[in-house]
């Protein structure tokens, strides 16, 4: 990350000067010595250290030395100061961080050759890099036994240098705390509470050595035998960046990179673990007519023929199709033609007519939207989140890890919405656990009281909704005894959520399938929509966001 959105996610101006290696460089105040020296291209080795999570300064590799301070520091977890001078390397910094290596490699195993990190592990290249060549150092091994029972992954306790990457990944992006050090000195390993395990395959994929395992990658190829596909995972909207890594024609594990990807390297246990479906055994690799495998000529031969016999006897829309939100624009559109052009009939559906299309009308009805009004990131910087009628950890994992980078790595609130207890309800300020139904009551409700607690910006809705004042009769109407009854919900729940709401500057609103797919989903939207506008999510730092599971809904409708 720049430095400069550093200063803007922090909220610091001050500017700091100092000097790296003869370089002068300037950054913010409270910005560490690491992320000055890579704003000027300096190197600093480092293995514990990982840009999207706080810094642990566990490996000592990053030691630098600055000058006036008697020994060697941090430079993962020191800030800079106005003036230093800092030096990266020297005899003496390569003499420490080769000690530090080989203390670190006391009992690690010589199992490269079969260890599925070998070829991209930070453990060999930095031994490499420092001329590690020999073990000075001996220990008794008092390391655990392989643990082999957690599903997916395998964890091995003497390849682990406990950096904790794999801990604070599970704590502070995806907020499951499974991970954790267990025990302590040289006895302490990384352990899990597997019922909170997410199975996100995050652990593996930061883990700088081969502690962390895929069980369905072990022993299926060398990294570098692997062909890195550029491709887009399109089992949820959030249409994470990956890489498909294939040897012989065949998808053998999925990564992400950190830098470069809307999703920062952060994947969920679909994207991560969800590939077994492309090399399936049962999956239709060829075209089959009469369930006997034929060529692609017959297959089309026999598609043709059968169109054009059901035209002539009953008329081209005896003839429908059915297209699916996981397929691109691009395919999409070339379906429609198919249909419209080619066949001559109209009869196109999807399952999104029966859920999302209902929801994405209301808002193009009342707000002039076909989706969400504002970027992913905006959910980030929020100062309320309000989530309604949606598990985003289910439907759309990087709305997720918006959320919590808006409320537990900065100091937005969180309201829930739910009729259950969701992954996310944890970490809310206030929890609406509502009845079935009371969607419409509830959002009328908190309407109603952001009228009555003086929370409406009175300029800002004059500008955008041209009939304010008929709104503002309709929400004095709303009787929130009638209310209270109908979610069952008490009034004092009630108003500590529109307080949130109310003295945020910048809302979120994000709802999602308890409404699209419930009975009276148009008016459920609707008044999500009108909640949306009076809370002043539309404001260009808020924003609504509505959530369908499936990859690209919006570019099929």
């Amino acid at each position: 990350m720049d430095p400069s959105e550093l200063a803007s996610i922090r909220g610091e101006n001050n500017m700091v000067n100092l000097t790296i290696d003869g370089k002068s460089v300037s950054v913010p105040e409270n910005t560490t010595i690491l992320e000055a020296a890579r704003q000027v291209d300096i190197h600093i080795p480092t293995l514990c250290w990982l840009e999207k999570i706080s810094t642990t300064g566990a490996c000592r590799v990053c030691a630098v030395e600055i000058e006036g301070v008697d020994r060697p520091m941090t430079a993962c977890n020191t800030p800079v100061k106005e003036g230093i001078n800092v030096t990266t390397q020297s005899e003496k910094l390569a003499k420490t961080r080769k000690q530090i290596m080989e203390l670190i490699l006391v009992n690690h195993p010589l199992d490269c050759p079969v260890c599925d990190a070998g070829g991209e592990c930070d453990l060999q290249d930095i031994c490499y890099d420092l001329d590690v060549v020999r073990q000075e150092f001996q220990a008794d091994d008092v390391n655990p036994a392989t643990i082999n029972h957690w599903p997916l992954i395998q964890q091995v306790p003497n390849r682990c240098i406990l950096c904790e990457k794999c801990v604070k990944v599970c704590h502070e992006l995806i907020g499951a705390d499974a991970l954790f050090v267990n025990d302590k000195g040289d006895r302490a390993f990384i352990d899990k509470k597997v019922e909170n395990c997410t199975y996100c395959g995050n652990c593996v994929a930061v883990c700088p050595t081969g502690t962390m395992i895929s069980k369905p990658f072990k022993f299926k190829a060398r990294p570098w035998t692997l062909r890195k596909i550029p491709s887009v995972c399109t089992y949820c909207p959030s249409q994470c960046q990956i890489d498909l890594n294939v040897l012989n024609n065949k998808v053998l594990r999925v990564t992400s990179n950190d830098e470069g990807t809307t999703n920062k390297g952060t994947l969920c246990v679909g994207g991560f673990f969800g590939y077994g479906y492309i090399n399936h055994k049962k999956r239709l690799s060829t075209p089959t007519v009469g369930q006997n495998p034929a060529s692609w000529d017959k297959a089309f031969d026999r598609v043709v023929s059968e169109i054009e016999r059901i035209k002539q006897e009953s008329g081209s829309a005896a003839i429908a199709g059915f297209s699916s939100p996981r397929l691109t624009n691009e395919e999409n559109y070339l379906f429609q033609k198919l249909f419209r052009v080619a066949i001559g009939s109209n009869n196109i559906d999807s399952e999104a007519r029966f859920g999302a299309l209902r929801s994405l009308q209301a808002l193009d009805n009342g707000l002039g939207l076909h989706g969400s009004s504002n970027r992913l990131a905006a959910i980030g910087r929020a100062d309320a989140v309000l989530v309604f009628a949606a598990n985003p950890t289910a439907e759309a994992p990087a709305v997720d890890w918006q959320i919590q980078d808006a409320v537990r790595r900065s100091s937005g609130k969180l309201v829930i919405a739910n009729m259950r207890t969701i992954h996310l309800t944890q970490f809310a300020e206030s929890q609406l656990n509502y009845k079935p139904g009371s969607e419409v009551a509830l959002a009328s409700g908190l309407g109603r009281l952001l009228l009555d607690r003086n929370y409406l910006d009175e300029d800002d809705l004059t500008r955008t909704v041209a009939n304010l004042e008929e709104l503002k009769a309709d929400l004095a109407a709303v009787d929130l005894d009638k209310v209270v009854e109908e979610t069952g919900l008490s009034l004092g729940a009630l108003e500590q959520a529109a307080d949130i709401i109310g003295q945020a500057e910048k809302v979120v609103v994000i709802f999602g399938s308890d409404i699209f797919k419930s009975a009276l989903g148009i008016e459920k939207s609707a008044a999500v929509a009108n909640l949306a506008i009076l809370s002043g999510a539309l404001r260009s730092e808020g924003g609504i966001f509505p959530l369908d599971e499936k990859g690209n809904t919006q570019g099929l409708l």
